[in-house]
């Protein structure tokens, strides 16, 4: 997606060059099991 195209969607943009680290990726993976946890215990 190109900058431009987020015009009216997004506030701010930050370009990340090269993409989003290892630490993202690690994060983003544990807050997806944590939400899968949550989800099946109130479900």
């Amino acid at each position: 997606m190109r900058a431009d195209e987020l015009v009216g969607h997004a506030d701010r943009l930050t370009p990340v060059p090269g993409g989003v680290g290892p630490m993202t990726i690690a994060m983003l993976m544990a807050n997806t099991v944590r939400a899968a946890e949550w989800a099946r215990e109130f479900s």
